[in-house]
């Protein structure tokens, strides 16, 4: 499965459910929670506020606008900072990328759609 804006972008390379966060002990203090490359978990069992979205890899992430990390966030580089589609701009979703507990990418359901193609 790819995830296309509602504009008809691309906005990831193919992907497959999974139902499990892998960890990664060695990571900075203590660890990481992680989604493995190419793969998916559906979030809306987990959203406290009822949002229905899909955590990615960053590394599965394309044609996407994605803002440089500011200096000065601390730790939390780009945690809840929104990223945007290439072809039309609009937000798809929010970036968890912290280097204490996670890191993917979460995209709103509502702002795309899946293809199998």
């Amino acid at each position: 499965m790819k995830l296309l804006c509602k504009c008809g972008n691309q906005v990831t390379t193919g992907l497959y459910p999974t139902k499990k966060w892998e960890f990664d002990k060695e990571a900075y203090h203590g660890g990481q929670y992680f989604i493995t490359k190419g793969s998916f978990i559906e979030l809306k069992s987990y959203a406290w506020d009822g949002r229905h979205s899909l955590a990615v890899n960053p590394s599965n992430i394309i044609n996407c606008y994605v803002p440089e990390f500011k200096i000065g966030n601390g730790c939390c580089n780009n945690w809840g900072i929104p990223f945007y589609c290439g072809g039309c701009g609009e937000s798809l979703g929010w970036q968890s990328l912290d280097c204490h507990c996670n890191v993917y990418f979460e995209i709103s359901t509502k702002k795309v759609n899946r293809s199998y193609k």
